[in-house]
């Protein structure tokens, strides 16, 4: 099989990243959609900080968002926030795990019943 077919069946081809964001990464797997979402703000709003790419779980720094003319950074743990102050300049915020602001697929009243459900 050719990597061409493979592509094709996989739907894994690159795909244009079309945002409103200044920093283009903050959109790479969704994170400024889903937080403008959650905020109710309109899609084409642009967030004015730099979204951390991952939970970095060792002491990586990422020179992108490092670098970027962006005068703060959302991150997603408080050990993150410390470990980010000895580094830079611009304001930090622990925003908590992307995962957070992620729509779920029940009404209020089943999501209510399921935490009861599981304590």
């Amino acid at each position: 099989m050719n990597i061409d077919k493979l592509y094709s069946i996989a739907g894994s081809i690159d795909k244009p990243l079309i945002t409103a964001e200044i920093h283009t990464p903050n959109d790479f797997y969704g994170h400024a959609s889903l937080l403008k979402h959650y905020a109710k703000l309109h899609h084409d709003y642009t967030i004015k900080a730099i979204v951390e790419h991952a939970p970095y779980l060792n002491s990586f720094i990422w020179g992108v968002e490092l670098n970027a003319r962006l005068p703060a950074i959302f991150c997603p743990t408080p050990h993150r926030v410390a470990f980010l102050a000895n580094k830079t300049n611009k304001a930090l915020f622990d925003i908590g795990s992307m995962i957070l602001y992620a729509p779920h697929f029940l009404t209020d009243e089943a999501l209510e019943k399921e935490k009861k459900m599981l304590g």
